[in-house]
């Protein structure tokens, strides 16, 4: 079978839970902004359009885009915003839970803290929360 997948596997966007802010400006050059809300420090970057938050020691806690330029890495398998819902699937393998709400679908990969929003077939957002 697959070797289990956890959330350290995963990069979006070359981000990874758990990552600096200094590993973040590495990746991604200096977000466009910061501000504080009440999941903590949240940078936003335009290319590509993405939302890392941090915590209060400074590490990732959260990452998100729904920019079709963003890669998501598994593991060293990619798929990307854009994507089929089948090439999510083949690379992740079925969700833990499925939930359809309109025209789209969330895909929630529990044990990896992964959320795959689907809209009308292909990838619309990803997300990787601790």
């Amino acid at each position: 079978g697959q070797a289990l997948v956890t959330s350290d596997d995963i990069k979006i966007g070359g981000v990874k839970l758990g990552m600096s802010q200094e590993d973040v400006t590495g990746m991604l050059g200096k977000p466009e902004s910061k501000s504080v809300d009440v999941l903590g420090l949240l940078w936003k970057f335009e290319k590509p359009a993405m939302k890392v938050y941090f915590n209060k020691k400074g590490k990732v806690t959260l990452v998100s885009s729904k920019d079709p330029l963003t890669k998501i890495s598994v593991n060293g398998k990619t798929f990307k915003i854009s994507d089929s819902l089948a090439d999510v699937k083949k690379i992740l393998g079925e969700p833990y839970q499925e939930d359809k709400i309109g025209d789209s679908i969330e895909l929630y990969y529990i044990d990896q803290g992964l959320t795959v929003t689907i809209y009308k077939g292909k990838v619309s957002n990803v997300m990787l929360a601790e």
